[in-house]
């Protein structure tokens, strides 16, 4: 995570995300995508290590919880977009964008589960490459006479 990140405030994006679309009951709203998806791209800017700037190494921990915000908005967001595939899969004579009450209640269930799988893959994937990412690199003297080792292999 960026040093200028406000961790009280990362908590807070996430619960915007969270709170609404997961305490309610009923079919998954397309507008759950779009605030999952706006505030997953706010997050990943800010707190994706990028090799441009000076990156500190995580521990497990921290890669594990960035893991699971990132599972989550990914949860949230693919919600609707596998409820409106379910719901064309069961031939279910719903309208995409506003299904309201027409669905069976099985739909919005079984793509909750579907989400939380993909969510879950999601959290694990990341955890693992944002512990990749933030790796500390060899010390760099070793480096340095390493490479000197082989160009001059006689001096060693």
């Amino acid at each position: 995570m960026h040093p200028d990140v406000d961790p009280a405030a990362f908590l807070l994006a996430v619960l915007v995300v969270a709170v609404g679309p997961l305490t309610t009951s009923g079919s998954w709203d397309q507008m759950n995508t779009i605030v999952a998806v706006v505030v997953g791209v706010l997050v990943i800017a800010f707190s994706w290590p990028r090799r441009s700037h000076k990156v500190t190494e995580l521990d497990y921990w921290t890669c594990a919880a960035l893991g699971v915000v990132y599972g989550l908005i990914l949860t949230i967001a693919a919600a609707w977009p596998i409820q409106v595939i379910i719901s064309a899969a069961k031939h279910t004579p719903c309208p995409a964008f506003s299904p309201g009450d027409c669905l069976d209640e099985s739909v919005p269930a079984e793509a909750s589960y579907w989400a939380l799988l993909v969510g879950l893959i999601g959290a694990v994937a990341t955890s693992f490459v944002v512990k990749a990412r933030t790796k500390a690199p060899p010390d760099r003297d070793a480096r340095t006479a390493d490479a000197n080792r082989l160009e001059n292999p006689q001096a060693g």
